[in-house]
């Protein structure tokens, strides 16, 4: 029998999830999002984390952490044996930025 690990929980692939796994499965996402959410509403509450930091905070978040993330998640996922999905990958993302920009000057 092969299993597939997923964190904490290892599941067997031909038998289901028992109710406990399942919901703690779509529990956890939550509590890794919930906790930094209610840290950062206590610490402005509190005064700690004056407003205008927390404009300054929240565009380094969005700005720069975020895609710094998402680029630590993505590329190790690419592997000798997928690199080739890597051309349309970039494409597609040449034509998100492109078309909008053609679009505005065409527009202007």
């Amino acid at each position: 029998m092969s299993h597939v690990s997923t964190g904490a929980a290892t599941l067997a692939l031909s038998a289901s999830p028992s109710v406990n796994e399942l919901v703690w499965l779509s529990v956890k996402p939550l509590i890794r999002i919930l906790i930094p959410a209610a840290t950062g509403f206590t610490l402005l509450k509190r005064g700690v984390f004056p407003p205008d930091g927390t404009r300054s905070a929240s565009l380094l978040l969005l700005n720069f952490l975020l895609p710094c993330l998402l680029f630590s998640k993505i590329v190790p996922s690419f592997t000798s044996e997928n690199v080739h999905a890597l051309g349309p990958i970039i494409l597609a993302a040449f034509f998100y930025q492109a078309l909008p920009g053609a679009f505005g000057i065409f527009v202007r």
